[in-house]
């Protein structure tokens, strides 16, 4: 009974590193589709000059796309858990001082499934989320050994990126809920 709960503990761990990965592709590709609104997102966040502040749009994307193709290529899983942590997590602090500011009509730049994000302790939260996963995920040396794991592992990283899409839905649609709350 262990071992099968093990495995299924791998499984599903291994399938949240596969999600992220994917996320961070959809993001860096909304991200560089749409480069001069983010580059405007992170100017707005006011944490450098404007020509640091272009450089890090500039790079952000494409660390993004590198982290998550690393994410999926399970020798290079370990590499691209650290550059993952590294994008999320300094975009998560960004967030985060804002927030603390108290600048919250800024668009988060987050790109990906999720339209457009104001910052708030929400979006903190769900990036935190993000990053214990990551490293749970990622702490797995476990290939799935047949075609069955494999599509289990399949249909649990989408799962994964689905509630992930969900979330992030929720997140931009709710100052409209309060708006919609309010004036009822």
């Amino acid at each position: 009974m262990d071992a099968a709960l093990d495995a299924a503990t791998a499984l599903l761990l291994r399938a949240c590193a596969l999600a992220i990965g994917i996320v961070l592709l959809a993001a860096a590709f909304h991200k560089l589709r749409g480069w001069a609104a983010f580059r405007a997102s992170v100017e707005s966040y006011r944490l450098l000059p404007d020509a640091p502040a272009a450089v890090v749009a500039a790079l952000l994307p494409v660390l993004e796309a590198l982290a998550g193709v690393a994410l999926i290529v399970d020798g290079l899983r370990v590499a691209g858990a650290w550059l993952a942590f590294a994008t999320i997590g300094i975009a998560t602090a960004g967030v985060a001082i804002n927030v603390a500011r108290g600048r919250t009509t800024i668009a988060c730049g987050c790109g990906g499934f999720d339209g457009e994000q104001r910052l708030s302790w929400a979006l903190v939260a769900r990036n935190g989320i993000l990053l214990v996963l990551l490293a749970a995920g990622t702490s797995v040396g476990w290939a799935p050994p047949g075609v069955v794991a494999q599509a289990t592992l399949a249909a649990a990283a989408l799962a994964f990126v689905a509630l992930y899409a969900v979330a992030s839905q929720l997140l931009a649609n709710q100052p409209r809920l309060a708006e919609l709350v309010r004036t009822s």
